[in-house]
């Protein structure tokens, strides 16, 4: 996916994992047994950065480039969601007006 700046100003912005509005709670397990990262290179292992982490910069009228989701899930959780299926799980983008530079 890609993130566009379509105003003109800066945006910063953050991006979660969001639950199914239709059945929240399931969802909500099954987003906290895995961890997410961002990369924009998902053939190199090395190029990941933590979802929670990650904070985006974009510039007036810009497209971001190309992030991947790589989920793995967490050794701890053992075979509770084994053979089952979720839907619904979606990702958010929170922007905010970046600084700007006057001159």
């Amino acid at each position: 996916f890609r993130v566009q700046n379509k105003g003109d100003i800066p945006i910063n912005f953050i991006l979660y994992v969001s639950e199914d509005k239709n059945n929240p709670d399931e969802a909500r397990d099954f987003v906290s047994a895995f961890d997410v990262w961002l990369t924009r290179n998902p053939k190199d292992k090395s190029e990941k950065e933590k979802m929670q982490d990650f904070d985006g910069r974009l510039d007036p009228d810009k497209i971001s480039d190309v992030y991947y989701l790589v989920f793995r899930m967490k050794e701890t959780v053992g075979n509770e969601f084994q053979d089952r299926t979720f839907t619904g799980i979606g990702i958010t983008v929170c922007a905010v007006q970046g600084n700007v530079n006057i001159k």
